[in-house]
């Protein structure tokens, strides 16, 4: 009896080490421990995203965008890719456009729900929806010096239980039954995984190198991340610390806001900012030529 109980106590200490060993991608992409600064010899582009909730999360677009730009100047961002943009009748876009030019973005494209800021000259942009949906993003070919860096700034679809259970509230005065819910989560899913496949043939196609910002409504153990990730950095992992958390869905923080760029850069910094201005995150990363890996630029 001895023995067999000293086995089941052996068998149940391994579990906890099994269950870190299966999940060890993952952690890797969500948890980080801190690292020594490096020493930065090459000029650096910060680079910012931010799903902005339309400004309103307090209910003032203009007070919240004062904010992100403050916050833009005071993290010296060079480029900021903004999701769910949105403005009011007393503060329109281009009093934001303005307001971010006051903090050094100077260039600034929007098409609907999708915006890019720069301090840099926006040669050519192009707005995209993906197949079949109202989530997509705006292309923006950047130049920097002579070199021009190509923005993915995007926005995959949503998992639509926020606006089933606001519909099912109106209609009925409860919450959705679960085969409900879980059917509008597949259905949303499969729509991202198409999203994702028709974005990586984008990326695949581009002259120059990339870099991909934004909301992909899905967390480092996803399909949409691994086919995102394939040939780019994911900058938390070469250059983050901490839990990178950047949503918070029923008390639990998730990192569904990535910034991931083309093998020819590497991350100095990257941190996931706790400014509330939004009902996501901010993330920058310090992006610069990476000594050895850019002769692979494109």
């Amino acid at each position: 009896l001895a023995a067999w109980l000293a086995a089941r106590r052996w068998l149940a200490a391994l579990l906890p080490l099994a269950a870190l060993i299966a999940n060890a991608g993952y952690i890797r992409a969500m948890v980080r421990l801190p690292r020594s600064s490096p020493i930065v010899v090459q000029p650096e582009l910060r680079v910012a995203t931010l799903n902005c909730y339309g400004f309103n999360l307090r209910g003032d677009v203009a007070a919240t965008a004062r904010d992100v730009a403050r916050i833009a100047g005071r993290e010296r961002v060079d480029i900021l890719c903004l999701q769910e943009f949105g403005e009011s009748p007393d503060f329109p876009a281009d009093s934001i456009a303005a307001l971010l030019a006051r903090s050094g973005l100077a260039y600034w494209v929007r098409e609907g729900e999708s915006a890019v800021a720069s301090r840099y000259p926006i040669a050519e942009r192009q707005h995209f929806l993906f197949p079949g949906s109202e989530n997509g993003g705006l292309r923006a070919d950047i130049r920097i010096g002579q070199h021009t860096l190509r923005i993915y700034s995007v926005h995959l679809q949503t998992s639509g239980l926020h606006r089933l259970r606001r519909e099912h509230l109106a209609a009925h005065g409860g919450r959705p039954p679960l085969n409900e819910a879980v059917g509008v989560l597949t259905r949303n899913g499969a729509l991202r995984a198409g999203q994702t496949d028709w974005l990586r043939a984008q990326i695949d196609r581009s002259p120059y190198p990339v870099v991909v910002a934004g909301d992909f409504n899905e967390t480092p153990a996803s399909y949409v991340y691994r086919q995102l990730q394939q040939g780019l950095v994911d900058g938390f992992r070469e250059a983050g610390s901490g839990y990178a958390g950047t949503f918070e869905l029923l008390g639990v923080s998730l990192r569904i806001d990535f910034i991931l760029y083309d093998r020819a850069m590497e991350a100095t910094s990257y941190r996931t900012l706790r400014d509330r201005v939004s009902d996501h995150r901010m993330v920058v990363t310090a992006l610069r030529r990476h000594p050895a890996r850019g002769q692979d630029a494109r």
